[in-house]
């Protein structure tokens, strides 16, 4: 069996490796061909040197876009160009049994490719692009734009796949016609544990975009005045992020702004700490999450859908209100019951390891291709 792949609109091999999130990103793909004998061909938006960075022995190759023809420095030159790929595709690679695009956008390119080979067409999204659109209060113009691929995904795919119960809600009530395409496959993580009695239980992690989603604005009014006695490390960049130190130092919150880091970094990171809070207004299927969770911190989590299906209360994680938090209050409350906090922590690296495991990831999709290949 063999695959082409298609990144996300503008990525490149270059790109995962920079964010160090390469070897799992592509981990997914290399155990497919281990276990299934399927084999890849990723159509990157990236030039000659992504085919260095990718191992041909793990049954993958690298279709390079800009190793073909020069990237231009305007955005819409590319876009233009971008409906000229499907051919270059069909042009350099054969036998290709399914066509498959990684993350919505970018999906006018695998689409055209899959009517050119006549092949089927299998989407995979990893959080609702539209649904985003809206709760961000986007342009009218971009939630437009959104919008429209997401009708072309579920109307040309054999198989739509989301990663939470909400997307898979929302898409299944607004697309009834298409229901039958949609498929629940949630992120993967591994486990990554250590000691959480060695932990800092002075500090508390926090990872996302400095940005309105993240309502980080929320954590620094709920732990006012406790400089003196708690530390919050916040791993993350954002246009908020002036607005946020003025807030912590106005409310007497002592906050570290750490920056970036990539995924590497961020895995070795969590098992420094017993906490991991997320204030987030609107999620997907938050990896940041389910990496603080099979790293055994314990997390405190706003009380929206897409961590609700996540945690279940006082068992494997806290969750709070977002209208009356109370986030300090219950904080220090269970801050020091160590054999509470030990307890919820393996609860959590017990309920990722099971619902959120690669080899379930790895078995499912080979059965999505299966079905799609035997319709």
């Amino acid at each position: 069996m063999n695959v082409a792949l298609f990144l996300t609109y503008g990525y490149s091999i270059k790109t995962w490796k920079d964010s160090g999130t390469l070897d799992r990103e592509i981990s997914i793909y290399k155990n497919l061909n281990k276990v299934k004998n399927v084999q890849f061909y990723i159509i990157s938006y990236g030039n000659a040197s992504d085919e260095a960075l990718v191992s041909n022995e793990d049954g993958i190759k690298v279709l390079p876009i800009y190793k073909y023809f020069n990237k231009s420095k305007y955005r819409f030159v590319n876009l233009i160009r971008s409906f000229s790929i499907p051919k270059l595709v069909k042009n350099n690679l054969n036998e290709i049994s399914i066509v498959q695009q990684h993350q919505l956008h970018g999906c006018w390119v695998s689409i055209l490719y899959s009517f050119l080979i006549r092949k089927p067409y299998y989407l995979r999204t990893g959080y609702d692009m539209y649904l985003f659109s809206i709760q961000e209060r986007k342009s009218f113009l971009i939630r437009s734009a959104y919008k429209l691929l997401t009708n072309l995904g579920l109307r040309f795919s054999n198989i739509y796949s989301v990663t939470n119960k909400s997307d898979l809600a929302f898409l299944t009530n607004k697309y009834t016609k298409h229901s039958n395409k949609l498929k629940l496959r949630p992120n993967f993580v591994e486990v990554n544990y250590s000691d959480f009695n060695k932990r800092d239980n002075n500090k508390i992690l926090c990872v996302g975009r400095i940005e309105e989603q993240k309502n980080f604005g929320l954590l620094i009014k709920e732990f006012q005045n406790t400089a003196d006695k708690l530390e919050i490390d916040l791993v993350g960049e954002g246009s908020l992020k002036n607005d946020l130190s003025k807030s912590a130092l106005k409310n007497k919150v002592k906050i570290n702004f750490l920056g970036m880091k990539n995924n590497n970094e961020l895995l070795k990171m969590y098992t420094n700490y017993k906490f991991f809070i997320t204030t987030s207004k609107f999620e997907g299927n938050p990896k940041t999450l389910l990496e603080a969770m099979a790293s055994g911190c314990v997390v405190f989590a706003s009380d929206i859908p897409n961590h609700e299906e996540l945690i279940k209360n006082e068992i494997d994680g806290f969750l709070f209100s977002l209208i009356n938090p109370e986030l300090q209050k219950l904080f220090f409350k269970v801050k020091n019951q160590s054999s509470a906090l030990n307890k919820i922590s393996n609860n959590a690296i017990k309920k990722v390891d099971i619902h959120n495991n690669l080899n379930n990831l790895v078995e499912n999709t080979f059965k999505d291709y299966e079905l799609i290949l035997n319709k």
